[in-house]
């Protein structure tokens, strides 16, 4: 073969292949506006792209997994859990699943990812949960922003890449890893157990004044502040205790940041908020406390464990 042929079969190769690329590329510009396009249809007004309506009697905990938007989580007055989604954009369907008694609800990607085109397309989601004291309330957020009201669970996870989170209610064990973004945790009552990771950001802690816990500082870098009155160890510099050397041992590693733990200061709106959750942890099997009652446990409506 001459050289001239093997230009020519170097020629016709390469046209074949841009012309199957142009076409690969075609069909995503104007096949699957809601996943790939980069001309995505775009709505006048936030339009409402899934609802959903789940019956809570065999669901004791929530994850939630969104990569961008603003997430809400609101009490609802009825026994069953609503989730809507809505946006600007033609986005994809949020996903749901029930795993034993955790419901996991997950954002799924909708957006064009050829380099360098590549954009997301985020989505709001609503989340009305009935009067319940979760045993597990998971928040994994890429960005965007979540908003929680009177909330109550046994345990709190949050972990955010970027954006901000803003819970207040009842938490016994908290755990949260930021590495950046804004992050504000209000509970009416003294967790347990407080586990802080932190690569950058913001974190704002508010509790309530009580009879002793200490915390273990673990600072790269980055600002502590507190109106707790801290006793420090000159042996022990990382070790600041309040009152007394309490079984409640909370830990905050830092490399960078800002983190803040203050007092919840009493008001009549929040003596109100924790009112309503206490009433609601005993309609549904706790004391004031947070133990556990005699059954039955739950709502009628609700299976008991």
């Amino acid at each position: 073969m001459n050289h001239k042929s093997i230009a020519l079969s170097a020629i016709i190769v390469w046209s074949i292949v841009a012309i199957l690329f142009t076409g690969i590329f075609i069909y995503f510009l104007v096949g699957r506006p809601s996943r790939f396009s980069l001309m995505s249809k775009r709505f006048d007004t936030e339009t409402i792209i899934e609802k959903k309506t789940l019956d809570s009697s065999d669901i004791h905990s929530l994850d939630i997994d969104w990569d961008a938007g603003q997430i809400q989580i609101l009490p609802s007055t009825g026994q069953d859990i609503i989730i809507t989604q809505s946006s600007y954009y033609q986005v994809e369907p949020f996903q749901s699943s029930i795993q034993g008694d955790i419901l996991e609800i997950h954002q799924t990607d909708s957006g064009f990812y050829i380099f360098p085109f590549s954009r997301f397309h985020s989505s709001n989601i609503t989340i009305e949960v009935p009067p319940m004291y979760l045993e597990t309330l998971q928040l994994s957020l890429t960005s965007g922003s979540c908003n929680g009201n009177d909330l109550a669970a046994e345990h709190l996870y949050v972990s955010i890449t970027s954006g901000r989170v803003t819970l207040n209610g009842r938490f016994q064990n908290i755990t949260s890893e930021l590495t950046s973004g804004n992050v504000s945790i209000e509970t009416n009552n003294l967790p347990d157990n407080l586990f802080v990771e932190m690569t950058s950001g913001d974190m704002a802690l508010k509790i309530p004044d009580n009879d002793g816990f200490q915390v273990k500082l673990d600072k790269t870098s980055g600002k502590f502040q507190s109106d707790f009155d801290f006793l420090v160890n000159p042996e022990q510099e990382d070790i600041y205790i309040y009152k007394s050397t309490s079984s409640r041992k909370y830990s905050v590693d830092m490399t960078s940041g800002h983190f803040e733990l203050r007092k919840l200061q009493p008001s009549h709106s929040k003596a109100k908020s924790n009112t309503v959750i206490k009433s609601r942890l005993i309609e549904i099997g706790y004391d004031r406390n947070g133990n556990k009652l005699p059954p039955p446990l739950l709502f009628p409506w609700q299976k008991t464990k």
